[in-house]
Order: structure tokens, then C-alpha cells, then sequence
């Protein structure tokens, strides 16, 4: 009981820094509006755990913004990817050179999010996403 009560305080406590999608979320539209495209794309990028509001996928395409251009999200499927490369008895570390992958990443799985798409890559065993206007299509390799 007294694990649950702490995990829940960390994850309030985690939603209300500012600058953490979950609490750029949960802002007001006349907030949304005022917010740098850095932060709003930061906010706009899925991960675990996460999934961007309506009102975050609806300020990015008011603003007509390419938030694959501006921030990308690095972290927390490499251990997953290990652990599956592993067990398909794959090698379980990817060739990285100051912690970015080297080599071509190639498309692996898009998903549909408001008007926009977001093409996922796997480039050696790091995943990475951008995200593209919906009427565009993923390109096969980055």
C-alpha cells in the first residue's frame, strides 16, 4: 500500500514540472498558443506511457509545424529491443557512437495521430520516430 501511494506521488509530481508533456497537456489552448514550438513538439511526441491530448495535436497542426524536425524522442525502447534481439537470438548491442546510431534507419511501423502521421525507424537497433503531415507518405529510409 504504501508503494502504490509513493508511485502515485511520483507520477504527480512528474506531471506537474513544467515542461514535461504530461503537464504541457494539461495547459489551457490560450496557454498551448503561447508555448515555444520546442516544448509544444515535446508535448507532441508519443513514448511509453504517453500519449499526446487533442489539444496538443490540434495546436501543432494550427501552427502547420514539423515536430520531426524539431525534437525527437531517443529514449526508453532500446532495453525492449535488446531483450527481443536477444531472445530471436539476435546480437543484443547495436554499433552507437556517441550514444546516436550509426547507418541508415529504415522504416519500421506508422501510425496515424489527428492530422499528422508518425513514421517510426529502426536504424540498428534504435527506434526513433518523426512525425509528417497525414497526406505525406513515410519515407522508406532516413
Amino acid at each position: 500500500m504504501t508503494k502504490l501511494l509513493l508511485s502515485l506521488a511520483f507520477v504527480a509530481v512528474l506531471s506537474g514540472c513544467a515542461g514535461s508533456p504530461m503537464h504541457t497537456s494539461s495547459l489551457p489552448q490560450n496557454q498551448l498558443q503561447q508555448l515555444d514550438n520546442y516544448t509544444l513538439c515535446k508535448a507532441y511526441t508519443p513514448r511509453e506511457l504517453y500519449t499526446p491530448s487533442a489539444s496538443i495535436i490540434n495546436e501543432v497542426a494550427r501552427r502547420g509545424i514539423n515536430c520531426g524536425a524539431i525534437y525527437q524522442y531517443g529514449g526508453g525502447t532500446q532495453g525492449l529491443e535488446q531483450g527481443l534481439r536477444m531472445m530471436q537470438g539476435q546480437p543484443a548491442t547495436s554499433q552507437t557512437s556517441g550514444g546516436a546510431a550509426k547507418g541508415t534507419a529504415f522504416l519500421k511501423s506508422e501510425s496515424k495521430s489527428g492530422l499528422n502521421k508518425i513514421c517510426y525507424y529502426d536504424r540498428t537497433g534504435s527506434v526513433y520516430a518523426i512525425t509528417i503531415a497525414s497526406t505525406e507518405i513515410c519515407p522508406l529510409s532516413q
